[in-house]
């Protein structure tokens, strides 16, 4: 079951509405207001904590452990970053980046009542491509 604890988090505007992104990846933008990722190669800062419409106070979770949605099935140690959707992949691919690393084992799918999985919060980096 996904978890959250010691998250530090910031409070940046919704540059849209964001209600339905609660737990997904989220980018800034050049005006300082945030939005979801739409491309694995976004650099996400981090981790949507609430559902704001556009315009009001989105926090995000930048450091710490945090919840988020996955996109597909995750192994416990995979570095984290965003899809085309705003969920969270693992990635290997230098070119990308990931904004953290997975603490747990996650099936998509596997109960309805745990659609999402956690991860640690480290910030952007490039996974190491083995």
């Amino acid at each position: 079951m996904a978890y959250e604890e010691g998250l530090h988090s910031i409070t940046l505007v919704a540059g849209a509405d964001l209600s339905d992104y609660q737990y997904h990846l989220v980018k800034a933008s050049a005006s300082g207001e945030v939005n979801v990722c739409t491309d694995a190669g976004d650099r996400a800062i981090g981790i949507l904590q609430n559902k704001p419409e556009d315009g009001q106070a989105a926090t995000v979770g930048v450091r710490g452990v945090s919840k988020f949605a996955p996109g597909a099935d995750i192994d416990a140690d995979d570095c984290i970053g965003p899809d085309a959707s705003s969920n969270g992949i693992a990635t290997t691919t230098a070119a990308h980046f990931a904004i953290g690393v997975a603490l747990e084992d996650h099936e998509v799918g596997a109960t309805p009542d745990d659609e999402l999985a956690t991860v640690l919060l480290t910030g952007p980096f490039h996974p190491a491509v083995s």
